[in-house]
């Protein structure tokens, strides 16, 4: 079984740096709105690429993400985030 290496992931843009790093408990409600975001659109957009027109209500909750954070398992299954140097988290994987 693979293991995430326990290093980060620099990406450098400009002035920034983006780091891809594990997601914490603390990340939690960012980590949630990127997803509802990526998922539903920002309020008041309507983006060619949501599916706010299949659905209806948020992707995933705040209660529902600390669980899936507090449970990660390297192993198994791991969430990913890019964050900048300022802090902000600009996406994630799951």
């Amino acid at each position: 079984i693979a293991r995430w290496p326990q290093r980060r992931l620099a990406v450098h843009a400009a002035a920034q740096s983006t780091q891809i790093i594990p997601a914490t408990v603390d990340m939690a409600s960012e980590v949630t709105q990127v997803v509802n975001w990526a998922y539903r659109g920002k309020e008041g957009s309507d983006p060619w690429t949501g599916e706010a027109h299949l659905l209806k209500g948020v992707r995933i909750r705040d209660e529902a993400m600390v669980e899936l954070l507090q449970n990660q398992d390297p192993d198994r299954s791991l969430v990913l985030v890019a964050v900048e140097d300022s802090g902000r988290i600009l996406g994630s994987i799951h």
